[in-house]
């Protein structure tokens, strides 16, 4: 059995990103969770899934994590993604693939 680790460049982990929180109300009951995979942004609420937002640039997608996730990255860090290959540029919406 060949098992992948964090490092392996075949992992899940280092090809794919995921971002996931839950929205609760004053009662602090779950009442939806958004989720960011990739290149899109989706919202589980009443049961139901829908795309909220197809990312188009890496900016979109850095203030989504920003506002929604409370991710911030550095300028360093924003440069860092240019050219790796799960920047939002390298996403083919067709396949649903990063083009490595």
């Amino acid at each position: 059995m060949n098992m992948s680790t964090s490092q392996d460049p075949t992992s899940l982990f280092v090809n794919l990103l995921v971002c996931t929180n839950v929205e609760y109300d004053q009662n602090l009951n779950a009442v939806a969770r958004n989720i960011l995979v990739n290149s899109e942004l989706k919202k589980r609420q009443n049961g139901e899934t829908n795309r909220v937002k197809f990312f188009t640039t890496e900016e979109e997608r850095l203030e989504t994590l920003k506002q929604l996730f409370g991710i911030e990255f550095s300028r360093e860090d924003r440069d860092a993604i240019k050219g790796h290959k799960l920047a939002v540029d390298k996403f083919d919406p067709h396949t649903k693939q990063f083009a490595f």
